[in-house]
């Protein structure tokens, strides 16, 4: 059978989901919920993915989500297959989490991105999960509707602006669905899920830009990615060390900032943990992996970390848009 069409480019719209192996629960609790609202924030800093509506099912999820770089594919990989290594570790079970991979749905942003949004949303309702739109927890309605802190991962400017406020948008979820809505249930109960979402014109210059492949070649993603050498300088010139003494780990300082100059790797040079273990090395990409993850923590909790976090983050990002 031949692979679904994967249409990736700078600032396109996606609705995405994805079902649990033989419609499993993929959310048995709230522990695992919390995780996977934590990688949708690690789907923000790594791969400049921006969500913009979520809402998490027993056996399965939606997301609307706007890349930045062509690269759906890299993200949702990373996305499904380390939430299933962490709902397999909870809950002491090995196996396929997920039905399949992903299905992506491009969508036309003037035409449909509203009626999507709204879809997402009503998920709960439509499938009897509670009575009222608010009271349902797990998702991201309740941000909307200014019951919940926005995180910084989560946009909803760009949803809230044709209805000027959140409570416009809200009356718009909680109103009369239409055609649009009927559309989109069709397409998502459908094996044949729609790839493309919006008008003839759209779709016909959706295929034509098209390719079947499931990644973007690291090649095409160089002109947005900086390079994991000025990434070192980077945070060699802030620190005040040198190159050596970072890749060595030569004492406590040195260590902090070879984790740093880790994370910014992923984020900003759009690398796998194996890359960098390859120049971090001899080390493995757990352990690779472990660094970072105590750096994200050092950063929640220390202040000095937090501002040397974003100092170097606010560099490169102004060295990645020149």
């Amino acid at each position: 059978m031949a692979r679904p069409l994967r249409i990736e480019y700078p600032g396109a719209w996606y609705h995405v989901m994805n079902r649990g192996a033989g419609r499993c629960q993929v959310f048995p609790d709230d522990y695992l919920r919390q995780q996977f609202l934590d990688l949708l924030s690690d789907l923000h800093d790594r791969y400049r993915v921006c969500c913009h509506a979520y809402c998490l099912m027993g056996n399965h999820y939606h997301l609307l989500v706007q890349t930045r770089l062509a690269n759906l594919g890299r993200a949702m990989q990373h996305l499904d297959s380390v939430y299933a290594q962490r709902h397999n570790r909870h809950l002491r079970t090995d196996g396929p989490l997920f039905r399949g991979r992903y299905k992506a749905q491009l969508i036309e942003q003037d035409s449909y991105l509203l009626c999507v949004s709204r879809y997402v949303h009503r998920n709960p309702l439509a499938a009897g999960l509670c009575d009222r739109l608010v009271d349902y927890p797990w998702s991201s309605y309740r941000c909307f509707a200014g019951l919940r802190p926005v995180p910084g991962w989560l946009h909803l400017r760009h949803t809230i602006a044709p209805f000027q406020s959140a409570g416009g948008y809200c009356a718009f979820v909680e109103g009369q669905t239409d055609e649009h809505d009927d559309d989109l249930l069709l397409s998502a109960a459908s094996s044949r899920y729609a790839a493309v979402l919006g008008s003839k014109e759209f779709v016909s210059a959706s295929q034509r830009r098209g390719s079947s492949d499931y990644e973007i070649p690291q090649s095409k993603l160089s002109t947005t990615m900086l390079s994991l050498d000025e990434i070192i300088a980077v945070v060699c010139a802030r620190s005040a060390r040198s190159r050596q003494e970072i890749l060595e780990a030569a004492d406590r300082h040195a260590r902090e900032q070879r984790a740093l100059a880790m994370l910014l790797g992923q984020q900003y040079g759009g690398l796998t943990l194996r890359d960098l273990a390859d120049t971090f090395g001899p080390t493995s990409y757990t352990t690779v992996a472990s660094a970072i993850s105590r750096c994200r923590d050092r950063a929640t909790r220390d202040p000095a970390v937090a501002g040397e976090l974003a100092w170097l983050r606010t560099r490169l990002s102004k060295m990645r848009n020149a």
